[in-house]
């Protein structure tokens, strides 16, 4: 991994959801998945340090030890929630509660797999939230799809705290919250949830 001269996403965190038990993978953790000879989850946060992306929680909780020792060495923290088999809602409002603790503007929220999500789109969709003034939710959309890492100011982790099992926070963003920036690269909205999707 090359840090490069990527400008740190300044006063703007990131959180990484890698707690999940990927049922639908069989037996395999599909976070610990081999892209390239590195895990899947291990390529996608040298993605957002790359970024700039400085400031990165990762949540973890199914096969944690394999996620931290996949991730050691990364200037990351960890959220351990022990509460995972809830659905990914609770993962989101197990980190609120530590990036609440951060001076932050903004923070973004992604799932764990996410293998084609390139760092040019990372960082136009940073550059959208900040001008934005950091005021509202900057979501990728492909081929109108939405995607993922969606960027949320920091009033939003309060909102986001109360969230609960498999919901998100979809049904708590308004039409005039959200601002859609539509992304050419399909990274946004690819996930490995079953074999089939790795395949």
């Amino acid at each position: 991994m090359g840090m490069g001269m990527a400008f740190p996403f300044e006063r703007i965190a990131g959180c990484v959801l890698a707690a999940g038990a990927s049922r639908r993978m069989g037996e395999v953790n599909k976070l610990l998945l081999l892209q390239d000879g590195i895990p899947l989850v291990r390529r996608l946060v040298e993605r957002y340090l790359d970024a700039g992306a400085s400031r990165l929680l990762v949540v973890v909780g199914h096969e944690a030890e394999l996620i931290r020792a996949a991730l050691g060495d990364l200037p990351i923290l960890f959220v351990d929630h022990v509460g995972y088999n809830e659905g990914m809602g609770s993962s989101v409002a197990a980190a609120m509660p530590h990036l609440s603790a951060m001076e932050l503007e903004g923070f973004f929220v992604s799932p764990g797999d996410l293998p084609d999500l390139t760092v040019s789109a990372i960082q136009l969709l940073e550059a959208r939230f900040r001008q934005t003034s950091l005021r509202q939710v900057v979501r990728p959309v492909h081929r109108g799809l939405p995607g993922h890492p969606v960027f949320f100011p920091a009033h939003w982790i309060d909102r986001l705290s109360v969230l609960r099992g498999e919901e998100g926070a979809r049904r708590l963003i308004g039409p005039g919250d959200r601002v859609l920036v539509p992304i050419d690269n399909p990274g946004v909205i690819r996930d490995v949830d079953t074999p089939a999707d790795w395949g």
